[in-house]
C-alpha cells in the first residue's frame, strides 16, 4: 500500500517539476520577446522622429511624437480604469448554477434525513455494511 502511495507521490512530483520547467521556459521566452519588442519600438520611434524632423523640423517633430505618446497613454489609462460589467448571459448562468446548487443541497438534506431514519430503524445495518466492506477489501488485498 505504501509503495503505491510512494509511486503516486513520485509521479506527482515529476509532473509538477515538468510543468514548472515548461512554465519557466515560456516565461523566459516571453521576457526575451518583450525585450526585443521594446528595442524594435525604440528604433521605430527613432525612425518616425527622423522622418518628421526631415519634413517639419526638430521642434515640431518632437512635439508630434511627444503628443502622440501622451494621447496613447491617456487612451490606455482610460481603458485600464474602465470597470467591467458582467454580461447578462453570465449573470443568467450564475443564477441557474445557484438554483441548481440550492436544489442539490435540499436533495442532499432530504437524503441525509432518510439515512438517519433508516439507521434509527436498523442500527446494526451500517455496522454490518462496514464489516462486509472491510472483509471484501481484505480479500481483494490478499490476492
Amino acid at each position: 500500500m505504501f509503495a503505491l502511495m510512494r509511486l503516486l507521490a513520485q509521479i506527482a512530483i515529476q509532473s509538477a517539476a515538468r510543468r514548472a520547467e515548461q512554465t519557466a521556459r515560456k516565461f523566459a521566452l516571453m521576457v526575451v520577446a518583450l525585450l526585443l519588442l521594446l528595442i524594435g519600438a525604440g528604433f521605430l520611434t527613432s525612425a518616425g522622429w527622423s522622418a518628421l524632423h526631415h519634413w517639419l523640423g526638430p521642434v515640431q517633430a518632437s512635439l508630434w511624437m511627444g503628443g502622440s505618446f501622451v494621447v496613447l497613454a491617456l487612451i490606455l489609462l482610460a481603458l485600464a480604469s474602465r470597470k467591467s460589467r458582467p454580461s447578462d448571459a453570465l449573470t443568467l448562468q450564475v443564477a441557474r448554477a445557484e438554483a441548481e446548487a440550492r436544489k442539490a443541497q435540499a436533495e442532499a438534506a432530504n437524503l441525509l434525513a432518510e439515512l438517519h431514519k433508516t439507521i434509527a430503524q436498523a442500527p446494526a445495518l451500517p455496522l454490518l455494511g462496514a464489516f462486509i466492506g472491510g472483509v471484501l477489501l481484505a480479500l481483494k488485498l490478499r490476492k
